[in-house]
């Protein structure tokens, strides 16, 4: 039952209790005229009947006062004629007027049981009206016990999701083994042809002495030998393979000691593990390109990217102290940047190397 409809139903309870209330009263009203009426009556019919009797009495004194003796006996069956006529007007009197009041009696009985089954209506009206509300009152609760859940839901759902990362990282096994596989191809096929368009650009070596650099550049493959394998000839250390760098999720962050963490949300954490992915990127695109399209001020960024470099990197990527510290993530602050070099070893994002004169770190 809606509120609307518990609304009219209590209208319409309450214009027929009052109806039946002005009904009541006036009925009320007409059962006290009638008994006052009822009353009136026997008061009169009480009156005259003493009245009568008394002029009677009267009567006969002053007839017996005044006749003589021989006149008696004719006076008194007058007179006895005289009571018995009084008497029966007494009578008829008396029973008239109680034929009133039983009348009135029986009208003001109806009226009263009347009056009762319209008390009893309208308590049955008002008891069902009382029903019907609490009712209605149990539904607005329990819908408000419900709102006030769903409300809480709603706030848990939206720190859930402000807490998510932007990009969830995927696991290894959802990349396919033949789409991994069909990268590897093609980047050996593109390897391979570019070791053989720089043999073809080589000059021959001319005849009876031999040009060691020249031989050596020619051994050398495309990129300075840094995207394929070990070059005897230059000593050039080989570019590893750039892997993607996992985001942290709401529950790895949550393990974190908060000694460590401090006060990071997971979008600071995230947003400094994808500033190091960038990174990680550029330096190895920066090491692939070909010497001889460098710059002096390349070559000698290149000369101080490759001293980085220890055998305890074990050939994986990695980024030297002064550069990570260079990112927009670790600029927020010393405090800041100690949390999120402590919290990324922590989560084995990241892993201290010291060597080179300086701290680095594998990814």
């Amino acid at each position: 039952m809606d509120q609307s409809s518990v609304a009219a139903a209590g209208a319409a309870l309450v214009a027929s209790v009052g109806n039946m209330t002005t009904s009541a009263t006036n009925k009320l009203q007409d059962v006290s005229r009638k008994v006052a009426l009822a009353r009136l009556l026997d008061d009169k019919s009480s009156t005259s009947t003493s009245t009568s009797t008394s002029s009677d009495k009267a009567v006969d004194g002053k007839e017996n006062s005044s006749v003589n003796s021989t006149a008696s006996r004719d006076l008194a069956g007058r007179k006895v004629l005289s009571e018995s006529g009084n008497s029966n007007n007494n009578n008829n009197n008396t029973a008239r007027g109680a034929g009133h009041t039983n009348h009135g009696d029986l009208e003001a009985l109806r009226d009263l049981r009347n009056l009762s089954s319209i008390v009893s209506e309208v308590e049955r009206r008002a008891a069902a009206l009382r029903e019907a509300i609490d009712a209605h009152r149990r539904d607005n609760e329990a819908r408000r016990a419900m709102s006030d859940a769903t409300r809480q839901q709603t706030a848990q759902l939206a720190a859930t999701l402000s807490a998510l990362p932007e990009h969830l990282p995927h696991a290894a096994e959802e990349v396919p083994a033949a789409r991994e596989a069909a990268v590897m191809a093609n980047a050996a096929a593109d390897d391979d042809a570019a070791a053989a368009a720089a043999v073809s650009t080589v000059p021959p070596a001319p005849s009876g002495g031999g040009n060691r650099r020249a031989k050596a550049k020619a051994a050398e493959p495309a990129g300075g030998g840094r995207d394929a394998e070990p070059n005897v000839a230059t000593g050039r250390t080989v570019m590893p393979k750039v892997v993607p760098v996992e985001l942290v999720t709401v529950g790895e962050l949550n393990g974190v000691p908060r000694s460590t963490r401090g006060r990071l949300t997971i979008e600071q954490v995230n947003a400094a593990v994808t500033d190091i992915q960038k990174a990680i990127e550029r330096r190895h695109a920066f090491l692939s390109k070909p010497r001889k399209k460098m710059s002096e001020k390349q070559r000698g960024r290149l000369e101080e990217l490759l001293g980085q470099e220890v055998p305890a990197h074990g050939g994986r990527p990695f980024i030297a102290e002064p550069d990570l510290r260079a990112l927009p993530s670790f600029k927020k602050g010393e405090m800041t940047a100690k949390a999120l070099i402590a919290t990324l070893r922590n989560l084995k994002r990241l892993k201290g190397v010291r060597g080179a004169g300086m701290m680095t770190y594998v990814v």
